[in-house]
């Protein structure tokens, strides 16, 4: 797939994206030293039925490395990201340090992420 960005909190953030824009959104967090390549075997399979995004957290992948890293700021990046697309209420899955920033993410502000 293509690589898209979008700016979250003065950061660009590099994202993948599969399947139809109409289909129910799935937002697919990697993990620490990972990027949203290592979803691209699930997200293919997910696409069938789901409109699937991957995005890169900062300082991972094609992402802006601005040389602060924090969980708190991952979570930011994430609710910056899910405005920007528009996605409040899509389901995400995080791998390791991914499902922590979902789940500060979920914990700050509940009604943002559908399912976690």
């Amino acid at each position: 797939p293509a690589v898209l960005t979008v700016q979250a909190g003065g950061v660009r953030l590099a994202y993948r994206v599969w399947g139809e824009p109409s289909a129910p959104p799935v937002v697919l967090l990697h993990g620490r030293a990972g990027s949203s390549l290592t979803w691209t075997r699930i997200a293919e399979e997910l696409a069938a039925e789901h409109r699937v995004y991957a995005p890169d957290f900062r300082g991972h992948g094609l992402s802006d490395w601005p040389g602060r890293y924090s969980f708190e700021l991952f979570r930011d990046d994430l609710h910056a990201f899910l405005e920007a697309r528009n996605l409040a209420g899509a389901t995400v899955v995080g791998h390791s340090m991914g499902g922590v920033a979902a789940y500060l993410l979920a914990q700050r502000d509940p009604g943002l992420i559908g399912r976690l």
